[in-house]
């Protein structure tokens, strides 16, 4: 299987992607480590529509896949109390690219009900258009 080079997989990383609900996540910083920065802007919940929330997250090679990488990054909703972690793959077949998650939504709740505070669920992201 053919290796691809960290500068690859920065190229195809940075820039907005766009999930089907609208929301959108701009990734503006890749690093050799293999980590990444930028911001996330949502559509939905409690948290503020106009503000640009920060994002950080890692991607790895898939040892399986020349095509697909591990990639998981998180956003603090600042005073929404709340943190969001998505994980999945980032796909690049035949020329197309996608993020495809799993997330995990943490927020404020009283210790003995703990579970009444996460929700999950996925998105797709797509390069903005």
């Amino acid at each position: 299987m053919e290796k691809v080079s960290i500068l690859s997989i920065a190229s195809a990383l940075k820039g907005v992607w766009d999930n089907e609900i609208g929301s959108s996540l701009t990734i503006t910083d890749v690093d050799e480590d293999r980590s990444f920065k930028g911001h996330y802007h949502t559509l939905v919940g409690k948290s503020d529509k106009d503000q640009q929330y920060n994002v950080v997250g890692f991607f790895s090679e898939n040892e399986h896949s020349s095509n697909s990488f591990l990639i998981s990054f998180i956003v603090n909703w600042g005073e929404a109390h709340a943190l969001t972690t998505w994980n999945g793959y980032l796909k690049l077949e035949g020329g197309q690219k996608s993020l495809s998650t799993t997330w995990l939504h943490s927020k404020s709740t009283k210790e003995v009900k703990f579970w009444d505070g996460l929700t999950t669920g996925s998105n797709v992201f797509v390069p903005k258009k």
